[in-house]
């Protein structure tokens, strides 16, 4: 009886001894694992320290920033060569010289223009031609009644020769001759009415074109 007291004893303390030990293996876990947290928490602030002392440094020391900048660079050897260089820019541009273009006659109506916008021109060059066809028309009916008179004329002054040779002769009157000969003077004044008509009339023609 008295053996089983002292083996019934043993198992408590037993019990009791692992309890005991169990509860001081969880407090020192929780210690080791507080203790680990503080020092990764020093850890990162060690770290962030490191960072930030290196970024003072590399602005504070030019060598270093110039060193952690440092770009590969080529050599070339230094020679005389066409050197271009361009700038865009974007302006107005306003001319120097305007000039307005007006023809020397009464105007009319455009029939062609020989040049665009932009172009360049040069003094004395067609720029435009204006309707011409009523001048046109006047100066081939004054070259035609030009025409008529020199036929006309050439007529009258057979007339005129031949007039004259009677009378040398003492044939007709004298009334025939200064007849023929006032008519050839009638038509050499016509003719010469109708030539400065076809002078006009071109230079009238030569107005429907703008230089």
């Amino acid at each position: 009886m008295k053996k089983n007291k002292i083996i019934i004893l043993i198992a408590v303390l037993f019990v009791l001894s692992c309890k005991n030990n169990q509860k001081e293996g969880n407090q020192l876990i929780n210690e080791k694992k507080s203790a680990l947290e503080k020092l990764i928490t020093q850890k990162n602030k060690l770290e962030d320290d490191i960072r930030k002392l290196q970024e003072d440094i590399n602005k504070l020391d030019s060598n270093h920033s110039t060193e952690a900048n440092a770009k590969l660079v080529a050599i070339s050897t230094v020679a005389v060569q066409k050197f271009d260089h361009y700038i865009d820019l974007r302006g107005k541009i306003d001319a120097e010289n305007i000039s307005y273009i007006t023809p020397r006659g009464m105007g009319g109506q455009v029939k062609s223009i020989f040049v665009k916008e932009g172009d360049h021109v040069r003094k004395g060059q067609l720029l435009l031609k204006l309707d011409d066809a009523i001048i046109r028309q006047s100066l081939n009916a004054a070259r035609q009644q030009l025409e008529g008179i020199n036929t006309q004329l050439n007529y009258a002054r057979n007339i005129y020769d031949r007039q004259n040779a009677l009378w040398q002769k003492g044939v007709g009157t004298e009334v025939q001759v200064i007849s023929a000969r006032t008519n050839v003077e009638t038509l050499q004044s016509q003719l010469k009415s109708v030539e400065e008509q076809i002078k006009v009339t071109a230079e009238q023609l030569n107005t429907t074109n703008v230089y």
